[in-house]
Parts: structure tokens; sequence; C-alpha cells
């Protein structure tokens, strides 16, 4: 959450740049910082990718600093580093912003200029779980049918890092494995967690900025409180590109096919993005109702599925304006061996008709340096009355000096 002192500090008509590198050890306690060695460098932070944070930086080579890369030195395998941008106040006060922390998974010296450097290139500690820097699993590693799948992250990732797992339940119910996990030595700590998470789909799995390992229910963003508003009264803000709309995006009924099981029983689930209807009493006028049909209460701002006896209340909002009565059947189908019950089948149903229940519209702009501003925060822009509404931001990159402009992709968020 932004302080005051933050939002206060970015409106200052004129900026004063500070980069603090922060030296971790592998217990990830700070043994060291500095200031001023840095000269240029950019972080990435990107919602929908395996690394959450990447970047890269130059500072300047000095011996006294000891950087050079060897097992004495500050920078080697063991080490990582945090890094804060700080900027001014009226007070003369630095005002720090965390940009996260990072693994160094790349180093390039550069000796033939007058001043020295060293360019790195930074990753968050998912580098320590994928095999680049660790996470290789040494022996085959099977986990039993049955097992809370919550328990088994926490236990995979016990003395790898911090965690901070959220129970993966539905209705308080454990999730389970459906089937046993095997895998061979060579494979990765984040190979296992994905497959486990993939199996129920919904969970999001990342490193946050303070090297903390997170699993987390993906929730909808739409009634979350609005971040930034970029509407020209404030901000040098240029549009980069005209919005993108993908109309081949859009699909309103999902078919999930899972194993046939050895009953010959067909594991599968649908849910038809169908109706909209003002009053929740209008549900029962609707005629050829299918199990898995959807219809929209506008004045509820909620959905109801029917489930063959009667409807009941989605914890997950569709959008009407996509429906089947609006715009025709849609379909998206897929087929996964890996699906066992009718309840994996049900969430990866749910997680596809979120996922798929709009154009894909997308827009990218930049701005001066908003340093608070990170992947999934709710924005609302207005550029002269063409291109406005509420965003969730995909991807920033920002600058590591005070030249650079800040970019920004952000997808469009329906009410």
């Amino acid at each position: 959450m932004v302080t005051q002192n933050q939002y206060s500090v970015l409106r200052q008509p004129t900026r004063h740049l500070n980069i603090k590198i922060d030296l971790i050890n592998e217990n990830d306690i700070i043994v060291d910082s500095f200031e001023g060695i840095a000269t240029d460098g950019s972080i990435s932070m990107d919602g929908n990718s395996t690394y959450r944070r990447s970047g890269n930086m130059t500072v300047v080579f000095d011996k006294k600093y000891n950087i050079l890369p060897s097992p004495e030195s500050k920078i080697w395998f063991n080490k990582r580093i945090g890094i804060y941008v700080g900027l001014k106040n009226y007070f003369d006060e630095i005002v720090w912003f965390n940009m996260g922390r990072f693994a160094i998974t790349d180093v390039n010296l550069n000796f033939n200029t007058a001043e020295k450097t060293m360019s790195c290139t930074l990753s968050d500690y998912m580098a320590f779980l994928d095999g680049n820097l660790g996470g290789t699993l040494s022996h085959q590693t099977v986990i039993p049918v049955d097992t809370p799948i919550s328990e088994a992250i926490k236990s995979t990732l016990t003395g790898l890092g911090k965690v901070s797992v959220e129970d993966i339940k539905i209705d308080g119910v454990d999730l389970m494995l459906p089937y046993t996990i095997e895998k061979p030595s060579g494979s990765t700590v984040y190979e296992l967690i994905k497959e486990m998470l993939d199996l129920y789909m919904g969970w999001d799995f990342y490193c946050n900025e303070n090297g903390v390992y997170v699993v987390e229910k993906i929730r909808d963003k739409a009634n979350d409180p609005v971040v930034e508003v970029f509407d020209g009264t404030d901000k040098d803000l240029t549009l980069n590109s005209q919005p993108k709309v993908d109309f081949k995006h859009t699909r309103n009924s999902i078919y999930i096919w899972g194993r046939q099981l050895d009953d010959g029983k067909q594991v599968k689930w649908v849910y038809k993005n169908k109706w909209a209807r003002n009053n929740y009493s209008d549900l029962n006028g609707l005629t050829d109702k299918e199990k898995g049909d959807i219809c929209h209460i506008t004045l509820e701002n909620s959905s109801y599925a029917y489930g063959g006896d009667g409807w009941s209340l989605l914890d997950f909002r569709v959008i009407p304006q996509f429906n089947i009565e609006q715009i025709g059947e849609k379909i998206y189908s897929d087929s996964n061996e890996k699906i066992f019950a009718e309840e994996q089948a049900k969430l990866k149903a749910e997680y596809e008709l979120q996922q798929r229940s709009n154009m894909a519209e997308t827009v990218s702009f930049s701005c001066v340096p908003l340093y608070y501003l990170q992947p999934l925060n709710k924005i609302n822009i207005n550029i002269d009355n063409l291109i406005q509404g509420s965003y969730l931001i995909n991807s920033v990159s920002i600058p590591l000096n005070i030249e650079g402009e800040m970019t920004i992709e952000a997808r469009r968020l329906y009410n």
C-alpha cells in the first residue's frame, strides 16, 4: 500500500533520484548497503510471467566495494540483492520505494571505458526453484494420492525460503491430489508445484517483492479500489498505441473433458454464459435450461448457475455483454487426461470462462515513473473521453535512471 509520503513526493515538479542496493545473504538477511554506484538499469514486472520481477543494472566498478565475482566477493552464488529507488522530498529526506529482492544470474564486466562498470542480470527468487540457480530434484520425488495440495506445496517449499501458502480449499474442504505424482531426478521444484496447482485451476504461484513465495487464489479485481488515475490532469501521460481488441479471444461456452474412468464414466463439466436478466425472479421464466447454464442478474451484479434442479449463486462473475444470447455461442473445448474428478473439470471451466469472457482489450502507454505501481493494480484511464474505463495492470517497466519513462500495459476490466 502506498504511503502519503510516497504519494506526495511523486507529485513534486522536480526529482532527485537515489538508488540503494542492499546486499542479502543466503539466509535472506541484509548484511550491507550501497548508494551512488548504480548508473543505469531497469526493473520489469509481469503478472503473467513465472518471474514476476526481472531486470538489469549497471554499477560503477571499484575495488573498494569488493564486487568482482569471486568466493570472497560481495557478488557470488549465495548472495542476493534488494533494490530501492529513493526520491528527496521538500525536507531533504529520502522517500524509498521497494523494487524487490533479486538473484543475480549473469554478470558482465566492461573494462574498455574510462569508467569501468559491471552489468548484472536480475531475476526474482523463482530462480532458486526452476533449476537456474537451484531447485533441481536430486532423486525421484513421490507425493501420494489424496495428499492435501496445500500441505504438499508447503512441505515441498520447506527450507527453500519464506513462504505464504493459502489453503487450497473449496467450500472449506481441502483439495486433494487425485493421483500419485512422481517426478524423476533432474526435474525441478517449480515443475512439481506447477503440476499440483494446474490440477485445480485458479491459483497463482509467484515470488513477491520481499522474496516470499506466494500461493493464492486468483480473485476478481473488478471491485478493488483504484490505485491510480490517468486522466492527464497531473501526469505527463503519452499513449504509445491505441487499444488492441481481439475478437478471436472471446468465448462464452466452455467444455472441459477429463479422463474416462474405469467404470466408464466420462469426467466433464460445461459452463455456458447464456443469459442476463434484471431480477432474480426472472430466472423462473428461462426455458431450455441445462446443467452449467449461467444467468447474470443485473440488479445484484452477480451470476447464478443452473444445477439441474435449481439455481446457485456463483462466487465469480461473468460479463453479460458477451453471453450467448447477445453474441451467439462461442465454444472453447479442452481435453486433459490429468482431470480425474468432476471438481477439477468444474474449476478448470470456471477459470477458462473468466479468462475468455472478454475481447482481450489492452492499452500501452508511458508516463513519469510511479514507483509503487505493480501488476494486478487497478487503475482508471480517461484520455480525451476516447480511451476510458477501469484497467488491470499486466506489466510495468521502470527505469533506474532519471531520464527514462515508465511503460505500462493494462487490460480492460468490465463492470
